[in-house]
């Protein structure tokens, strides 16, 4: 039994012809606040406090014997008031922390459901063909191992082209939709756009004697910067056939039309580096993450910052859509999923050791490639759940789901000479293909179509390879 005002045990219980149940004190402080027309404050039905019933017991202090304050209109004692208020004290200490709980359950929810309402407006994804239970791919455990031990026991991808039309690391690698473009962004201040049927060159036997092009040779347009470019991205679309390329440079993210007239459409300017872009699916939009720990979603007719993505305690440095969906990675280990409408947070990814610099998407999962040596696929629409760790020798740069998201690449470097691509199975995770040769750190990969891949290496080259 307790008090309906200050929620103790009673002293001197007192109970109203409605049922309520009152410490003397409470209710004389209560009657006297209301003179004219006293009320219940529990149902607010009138109180006669003439009708008010005492209890009794035997507890030191109370019943008929003990001294409580009436009801009368009498003043209380000093120290009834000062009980009075020390019980009311310690009851709202336990309210507040009975809040703090309840408001972090309340915060948990509504990420819960701000992510079930991205994932509503997202079109249900098919299953595969041979998903007879669950809709959902083979799963390795956590943690597997495919290191390069294994992938090197694994036939390697084979080495069709090598290209050097650069002065300095290739950082950033796109193939255009059509597959008849290859953009390449370097820390030389240029990207440069090639036709992939204009630079065929045969290997002359096995892929160490391939013919290779002197710096400068490579035919293809050439886009000048002011500053080292670090990623680049086709369109989806065109604009009367004549391809849409994004390069992300210095403090702005530049569109051009990449046909054989190039020529820059527009400039969008921000207020630090830009480290990654990536365009929606119609290519009426463009995400761009920034160096300022956030990301702005820009629209490429106006050329107005629609909304900005913010929450990362570190540098931002990939970005990709999934229908409603904007992901981005940071130097805070973290990878954050966004609704594209309103910017809000539906999930925040956790589990890399180190920073994260990879990000891709297909229909199903999302991959993360960071420093601390891993892969990390996770599903996209239970973007909490993790599927797979997928281990590498050295730092893990770029990740990139394959056309028909049938296939994953992982580009890595463990040292001068070690520079891999690696190539898996999204049905089972497993690695199925690796592609050697580089000199330094692969740091992006493209695919392209007819089973091509292109890699993109800090040792100055780009590379065209095919799938064994």
């Amino acid at each position: 039994m307790q008090c309906k005002i200050c929620f103790e045990e009673p002293r001197a219980t007192r109970v109203t012809r409605c049922g309520h149940v009152f410490c003397a004190e409470c209710l004389g402080i209560w009657v006297r606040e209301h003179p004219v027309k006293p009320s219940c404050p529990v149902c607010r039905k009138e109180v006669d406090p003439s009708t008010v019933v005492e209890v009794f017991d035997d507890r030191a202090g109370s019943g008929s014997g003990a001294s409580s304050p009436g009801l009368d209109g009498g003043d209380l004692s000093a120290a009834g008031v000062e009980d009075y208020l020390r019980k009311l004290t310690t009851r709202y200490s336990r309210m507040e922390r009975e809040n703090a709980v309840l408001r972090a359950r309340v915060a948990e929810l509504s990420s819960e459901v701000n992510l079930l309402s991205a994932l509503r407006r997202t079109p249900p994804v098919p299953p595969h063909e041979d998903d007879s239970k669950e809709n959902e791919p083979p799963r390795p455990p956590v943690g597997v191992d495919t290191g390069s031990a294994k992938a090197r026991s694994l036939s390697p991808l084979r080495a069709e082209r090598i290209y050097r039309s650069h002065r300095g690391p290739v950082h950033g690698i796109d193939v255009s939709p059509d597959g008849r473009l290859v953009a390449t962004a370097s820390w030389d201040r240029t990207c440069k756009v090639h036709r992939v049927s204009e630079h065929e060159e045969r290997e002359g036997g096995r892929a160490g004697e391939m013919k290779k092009h002197a710096a400068g040779q490579v035919g293809g347009v050439s886009l000048e910067h002011e500053h080292g470019i670090y990623a680049v991205a086709f369109s989806p679309l065109s604009v009367d056939r004549r391809p849409i390329l994004a390069t992300a440079s210095g403090n702005s993210c530049f569109l051009w039309d990449a046909s054989n007239g190039a020529r820059r459409l527009r400039a969008f300017e921000h207020e630090c580096d830009v480290n990654g872009l990536a365009f929606s699916s119609d290519g009426k939009t463009l995400v761009s993450a920034r160096a300022d720990h956030s990301a702005s979603h820009w629209d490429l007719e106006t050329g107005a910052r629609l909304l900005t993505f913010e929450g990362h305690q570190g540098e931002c440095y990939g970005v990709c859509l999934a229908k409603s969906l904007v992901l981005t990675c940071s130097f805070d280990r973290t990878v954050r999923v966004y609704d594209l409408r309103s910017a809000e947070l539906v999930s925040c990814l956790q589990g890399h050791e180190k920073e994260v610099i990879g990000l891709d998407c297909s229909d199903r999962a999302i991959a993360t490639g960071s420093d601390d040596g891993t892969c990390r696929v996770w599903d996209l629409r239970k973007p909490y759940k993790q599927i797979c760790t997928l281990h590498h020798d050295g730092e893990v740069k770029r990740v990139k789901f394959g056309r028909a998201d049938s296939k994953l690449a992982t580009c890595s470097g463990a040292g001068p000479g070690r520079g891999l691509v690696r190539i898996y199975d999204t049905a089972s995770l497993h690695c199925v293909g690796v592609a050697a040769g580089h000199q330094e750190t692969v740091f992006d990969v493209a695919w392209g179509v007819d089973g091509h891949i292109f890699t993109a290496s800090h040792d100055a080259t780009w590379r065209s390879w095919r799938e064994a």
